[in-house]
């Protein structure tokens, strides 16, 4: 009788061992062996909970008011700045002007986390709250139907980028002019800094003297929203920076040594470290612009810094300079 089991139980574990082996990925089971598929629509059908492999759920929700609010985009400023739309980007009338006078309106375009603007920070700048009260006064009263149009804006930017100089790491900034190309825009470069670099004898070329790559190469007008990308990738290329200069404009000695420098490869762009932005609204102001990213609603683009005529602020040596010279040749015309 034992002899018996002993027998029917080596013939079960023979079977199971040998269906084991028809599961085993890559050997062919055999019809009766097979899970019965099931239709794709009934697999639609089932709560994902109930699936082997549940699908990926995406939950969509409402966007919260930060998301609205944020200043998106320097286009999203210009229309708050000439009071033309409320944070929720709906056209001004008679309610909505109660809601968000325009004094008050002007002062949620500057960076509320500024310690300079807050009396318990430690770093309260009275100067400072006087200038930003002088400029919402401006604007304010001002009687233009639009504060600043579009079509005459000027618009200058302010890139830092980290790279290495012959494998030593340095920091280098460039500034940029928003410039008219019959209706549409692009970005010129107007100067360099980069105190690293020593002016030689070979400097004084001018970019008359140097071929141009590649004259349908430009800096797209809408670069400034995603960090001077498109500027990103010409410097990483070794394009020729000359072939982005403003034309008439005579570019410092200072781009000039860049521009070799980029161009025989001793140096190498690493990192876009910081972007800001410079708006002349005339009227004797001039704003510098940052754009943060943080979940609340005084975000995006704001107001990190004001130039005034009247008070002789100091700006950024290349837009100054660059002013003085616009100004120049207005008067000469």
């Amino acid at each position: 009788m034992k002899i018996w089991y002993f027998l029917v139980g080596l013939t079960l574990l023979s079977t199971s061992y040998r269906q084991f082996e028809r599961a085993l990925p890559g050997q062919e089971m055999s019809a009766d062996t097979l899970r019965q598929p099931i239709a794709a629509d009934t697999l639609k059908s089932r709560p994902a909970d109930s699936l082997a492999r549940p699908y990926l759920t995406v939950v969509s929700r409402p966007a919260e008011p930060f998301m609205i609010q944020r200043i998106a985009f320097v286009d999203d400023f210009l229309a708050r700045l000439n009071y033309q739309r409320t944070p929720t980007h709906q056209a001004f009338d008679s309610l909505s002007r109660l809601a968000y006078p325009r004094e008050r309106y002007v002062r949620m375009l500057f960076n509320e986390e500024d310690p300079r603007l807050n009396l318990r920070s430690g770093r309260y700048s009275p100067a400072y709250q006087t200038l930003v009260d002088d400029f919402v006064t401006t604007v304010a009263t001002d009687t233009a139907a639009v504060l600043l149009p579009k079509d005459s804006m000027q618009l200058f930017g302010e890139v830092e980028y980290s790279v290495l100089y012959r494998n030593t790491p340095h920091k280098i900034r460039f500034f940029l002019k928003q410039h008219r190309v019959g209706s549409g825009h692009d970005w010129k470069i107007i100067d360099a800094q980069a105190a690293f670099l020593k002016i030689t004898k070979a400097d004084t070329m001018t970019s008359d003297t140097v071929k141009r790559n590649n004259p349908h190469l430009y800096i797209s007008s809408e670069t400034h929203e995603t960090r001077f990308l498109n500027l990103y990738k010409l410097l990483r290329s070794h394009e020729n920076l000359l072939a982005f200069t403003l034309e008439g404009y005579p570019p410092s000695p200072a781009l000039l040594r860049l521009a070799r420098a980029l161009r025989d490869g001793s140096l190498t762009l690493q990192e876009t470290q910081q972007v800001n932005l410079y708006l002349d609204v005339r009227r004797g102001w001039l704003l510098k612009l940052n754009d943060f990213h943080r979940e609340k609603e005084n975000a995006g683009w704001l107001i990190t810094d004001l130039y005034s005529v009247e008070y002789r602020s100091p700006l950024p040596a290349p837009i100054d300079r660059f002013l003085t010279w616009a100004a120049l040749s207005k008067k000469s015309d």
